[in-house]
């Protein structure tokens, strides 16, 4: 449902109840900020974590129950949150194809082949040009640039139509394609929805959409091409919620996180105030 977090394992994800206004979402900066003898500073970052402070008032203890069960550490599998507030639903890395890195390291895309970073991004792709794109060369034979493997792949909903996309272009003419593959809660694969095929030198958006089954627990946004030689360059991915692309924005709606505090009060018996404070891993 449009507007509501979710919290959860994979395959397991539960609706949180309405939080109370002023949900706290703040971004924290690993790293330092170094002066020089000139005065002149350098910041180093190493990565950014958020936080998320949610307060649930006049709530009855089932509908804190789940909640509860996930604070004490009963269920099986790491936490992923569901973040209404951002759009696009994979990493920042993934999404800005290598303009978001971190001590200049090209993190979480599962390559075959060779990739590298470029100092390109497709005009009108957002509303400031990034610094890189991924120029990917797949085997002679064929091969795939995926998003994630299927333990960090991005948590989806039944019945929730999701849709990919991703600027390409190919210098060479290689054909290419965006693919949506689904995994069960246990990471086997379920089905592979592929896109429409481009060869075109210049950056074109292609999108795929996929509505989950109820076996469905997550998918990964996969970039294909078939047997040929070459180079892909790809920029802006995107994943989000419904049947069609919107614009492009950054990402980072559904990360790893552990529960760090839930307090609770009883302003009138049988009703509980509660907070959550979640932190990204």
């Amino acid at each position: 449902m449009a507007g509501t977090f979710y919290l959860g394992p994979l395959g397991g994800m539960v609706p949180l109840p309405v939080p109370q206004a002023g949900v706290q979402r703040p971004v924290e900066r690993i790293g330092g900020i170094h002066v020089s003898r000139n005065g002149s500073k350098t910041v180093d970052s190493f990565g950014m974590k958020r936080s998320w402070s949610l307060a649930f008032d006049w709530r009855f203890q089932s509908e804190l129950e789940a909640i509860r069960l996930m604070h004490y550490g009963a269920t099986a599998g790491a936490l992923r949150i569901i973040d209404p507030m951002v759009l696009n639903r994979l990493p920042a890395e993934i999404a800005s194809t290598g303009s978001v890195r971190y001590d200049g390291v090209l993190v979480a895309h599962e390559v075959q082949g060779s990739a590298q970073l470029v100092s390109e991004w497709p005009s009108g792709a957002s509303k400031v040009p990034l610094s890189s794109s991924i120029a990917w060369t797949p085997p002679d034979t064929g091969g795939e640039l995926t998003s994630s493997d299927p333990a960090y792949a991005i948590p989806v909903l039944e019945g929730e139509a999701v849709t990919a996309s991703a600027y390409v272009r190919s210098p060479d003419g290689r054909s290419a394609q965006v693919a949506l593959r689904s995994y069960s809660a246990t990471g086997a694969v379920n089905a592979t929805t592929t896109g429409a095929i481009t060869t075109s030198a210049s950056w074109q958006r292609l999108t795929v959409s996929y509505t989950p089954t109820a076996t469905d627990a997550a998918v990964a946004v996969v970039l294909t091409s078939v047997a040929s030689t070459g180079v892909i360059r790809t920029a802006a991915w995107q994943l989000e919620v419904g049947e069609t692309a919107t614009d492009w924005m950054l990402g980072g709606g559904c990360p790893e996180v552990v529960i760090d505090q839930m307090p609770e009060e009883s302003p009138y018996f049988p009703m509980t105030d509660a907070g959550l404070t979640l932190l990204e891993v």
